[in-house]
């Protein structure tokens, strides 16, 4: 039944063909069972967390849960399971209140992260430079180095070094155009220190025409 409905019974007698009537009212509370399934947020980065709603209304008011997904071998008898997906999934929920079930379904979109590789580590001199040879595989990338301030150019995916006097790690962050970053590090460490001369002369003081020792 959908709605309250009344019904009469009517007994009539075969040997007399008197009869009588009584009615009895069978009421219907609440409304048609339904799910509307949600996810928030609905588009992710991979690796992003989304929470899954089933928004159950009417039937009895007393429910059960079962989620699934596809593709994918996600369940879960929660109202409202959180997941992490890594590629586009559509979630369906089964609600039952114990007479009746519905479901409905719901798609989270994922972005994927970009690839990033800063490099292979280094060793450079003292007081020099060097370029960063990283590698970045993603849609419409941006790019930012840190620190900046060691950098010709923070900007962009190969940069090269300032003059450096210590050993710096640096860390790119790769963004792509749907806005899911990630970072790589890359170490630059600097060997020997500064460049420095002394000079000196044994002895320092002669009669003229002595021969004297200079050194570097």
């Amino acid at each position: 039944l959908y709605s309250t409905q009344t019904f009469t019974l009517t007994a009539t007698s075969a040997s007399t063909g008197c009869s009588n009537s009584d009615q009895v009212s069978v009421t219907v509370t609440g409304g048609e069972l339904s799910a509307s399934a949600s996810a928030t947020p609905s588009t992710v980065c991979a690796g992003t967390s989304v929470q899954l709603a089933a928004n159950a209304s009417g039937g009895s008011g007393s429910y059960s849960y079962s989620w699934t997904s596809s593709p994918g071998s996600f369940t879960s008898t929660s109202a409202n399971p959180t997941v992490t997906p890594t590629v586009n999934t559509t979630y369906t929920v089964v609600v039952d209140d114990g007479f009746n079930k519905a479901s409905s379904n719901v798609t989270v979109t994922v972005n994927p992260l970009p690839v990033v590789n800063a490099g292979a580590d280094m060793t450079i001199p003292y007081g020099t430079s060097t370029t960063i040879d990283a590698t970045v595989t993603g849609t419409g990338l941006s790019y930012s180095w840190e620190p900046a301030s060691s950098l010709v150019n923070a900007t962009i995916v190969d940069p090269t070094t300032v003059n450096l006097t210590t050993t710096t790690i640096f860390t790119l962050t790769a963004t792509t155009s749907a806005g899911c970053s990630a970072s790589d590090q890359v170490r630059v460490t600097v060997s020997g220190g500064a460049l420095a001369a002394s000079a000196s002369a044994t002895p320092s003081t002669v009669c003229a025409g002595t021969s004297v020792q200079l050194a570097a």
